[in-house]
């Protein structure tokens, strides 16, 4: 098992937390409506329990509490299902004075292909091991391109970050809510 994401081993190492935003510049910025579904997990509906729902009990969760900002905790959520890793992020919020935990403002997704039910696909169709090249007939050419990364943002702040391999293939997308942090 440890074979299937050894393309996505060292992406994994540097992801424990959401990448930082990044801000595109003007020119960047895609114009069309944001992506906000990546593994059929929307970042601005879908709760962790919608997600065992589908594929089971995560196999682990940590909570991360920032002492610097008390009330600013984060939980992370971890499937393994043999072909594909996900990871989905909740942040906890003031609401009625009380801390609740949000719906899922961030999913990570590592493997070579899409899992047969659907982990690994975004709302427009890209999937893991597809090429760099899909991603602008997914989502334009407005995007920042780095060696290995592309990087797709929406006037809403979301931010769709894909990492590929040295053949150009999809091996991590992480897509993070406008509205995260």
């Amino acid at each position: 098992m440890a074979s299937r994401f050894t393309a996505a081993a060292a992406v994994s190492v540097c992801l424990m937390a959401p990448l930082p935003a990044q801000h595109l510049s003007k020119e960047q910025v895609s114009q069309s409506p944001p992506e906000h579904v990546l593994s059929e997990i929307d970042i601005a509906r879908t709760r962790p329990v919608d997600v065992a729902a589908k594929i089971g009990e995560p196999s682990r969760a940590e909570v991360f509490a920032d002492e610097k900002f008390p009330g600013l905790d984060a939980k992370d959520y971890w499937w393994e299902t043999g072909e594909v890793r996900l990871r989905a992020g909740t942040q906890f919020e003031k609401r009625n004075g009380k801390f609740v935990e949000t719906e899922i403002r961030f999913v990570d997704v590592w493997g070579s292909r899409p899992s047969k039910n659907g982990l690994g696909i975004t709302g427009a169709g890209l999937a893991l091991g597809d090429s760099a090249d899909k991603v602008r007939r997914c989502y334009g050419s407005r995007l920042s391109i780095e060696p290995s990364r592309l990087i797709v943002q929406w006037k809403d702040g979301t931010t769709l970050t894909i990492d590929t391999d040295h053949k150009g293939r999809i091996v991590h997308m992480q897509l993070v809510s406008g509205e995260a942090w």
